[in-house]
């Protein structure tokens, strides 16, 4: 099983495309939402209920590399697609993690650096962490309705100083630029 998943910004709309290869055939999906309704709708979502999904699916995970039994395979999937469906941020978690069961499967492989446990343990609060410092970082640096002598870059630095490590860490995204559907350079 192979998968893609792309995202591009066009028309104040965020597009997402993204698609699963199974024995050689490739299922294409595709959701457009405003710019930046995803990101926002994060930042506010209540995460109790991926809370419990994740740690079902930890459980799931843990019972299916212990028994190796098909229930706890199906299991995972179903909770996997509750968890997509509650967010496009959770769409390329699922992706990931479907290509992990499905090698842990063909391989009888139920290692933890394929089905990662102790990651999904922590999600949760990762989770609640990263939304606390993104509300926080446009709160101090790019809520452009507060009065203010200084410019974003001088915010971004006095909010960096200040924050230490409570700030928000920007991590490098792979970058690629294609014609899509011959309308769009993205």
């Amino acid at each position: 099983m192979r998968y893609t998943f792309k995202t591009y910004i066009a028309h104040e709309q965020e597009h997402y495309l993204y698609s699963e290869q199974t024995l050689g055939e490739a299922v294409t999906f595709s959701e457009t939402v405003p710019f930046p309704e995803s990101l926002m709708s994060l930042l506010y979502m209540d995460l109790d209920p991926i809370d419990a999904i994740i740690q079902k699916l930890n459980d799931e995970f843990w019972k299916l590399a212990a028994t190796k039994e098909e229930q706890h395979h199906q299991n995972a999937l179903a909770l996997l697609d509750d968890l997509a469906s509650r967010h496009i941020y959770f769409q390329q978690f699922r992706l990931d993690m479907n290509c992990r069961l499905t090698h842990a499967k063909l391989f009888n492989s139920y290692t933890e650096d394929v089905l990662p446990r102790a990651y999904l343990y922590h999600l949760p609060e990762k989770l609640r962490q990263m939304q606390a410092q993104i509300l926080e970082l446009i709160q101090h640096v790019l809520d452009t309705d507060q009065e203010s002598e200084e410019t974003v870059p001088q915010k971004m630095v006095s909010y960096y100083k200040a924050a230490g490590d409570r700030a928000f860490r920007f991590c490098a995204q792979p970058v690629g630029f294609e014609l899509i559907d011959d309308e769009v350079f993205a």
